[in-house]
């Protein structure tokens, strides 16, 4: 992909690039892309998303990425994504997930079969509106104090198939 790509589709609202070979999102390549509500760049060979991949993306409510090579969730990640509301980063590497990287629009969460061995301090901290959250088949083994602190919407926490040992007792 280049920068511009879709530029000159007005009206697309729904973009499916999975099971393709895209290594890397250039800046601007979503440029004058408003419209769309719907992303799935699912097995593809992502490791990262760069710094504008959300500022073109201002309608985007479902996004999937799963079967990537992601590894860390950077902080503010998802900051210029207002609308989103699904993300879908199942079967990558992800080890880590960087404090405030999943923002407080999100209302769904799916991180199976990743790496994630702990759930850190604030880790979903400002995720006040995810109401679904699946971390099964990850390698937790303990969930520290106030790893999901001000989730009051959480109905659905599914941590099947981990190593949990500990969860703190103020972990929510």
């Amino acid at each position: 992909l280049e920068p511009y790509s879709f530029y000159g589709i007005d009206y697309l609202s729904d973009l499916r690039l999975k099971n393709n070979l895209i290594r890397s999102l250039p800046n601007r390549v979503f440029f004058n892309t408003s419209l769309i509500n719907f992303l799935d760049m699912s097995n593809n060979q992502l490791q990262a998303l760069n710094s504008d991949f959300c500022e073109y993306l201002t309608a985007l409510v479902v996004l999937i990425l799963r079967s990537n090579r992601f590894k860390v969730l950077p902080a503010n990640m998802l900051y210029k994504c207002p609308r989103l509301g699904i993300l879908a980063l199942s079967d990558n590497q992800i080890e880590q997930i960087e404090r405030d990287a999943l923002g407080n629009q999100l209302t769904e969460v799916y991180l199976e079969n990743n790496k994630l061995e702990f759930i850190k301090e604030y880790t979903f901290g400002r995720s006040i509106n995810i109401k679904k959250l699946y971390l099964t088949k990850n390698r937790i083994s303990s969930i520290e104090k106030d790893s999901f602190d001000n989730m009051i919407a959480l109905s659905e926490l599914d941590l099947s198939d981990n190593c949990i040992y500990s969860i703190r007792e103020d972990a929510f």
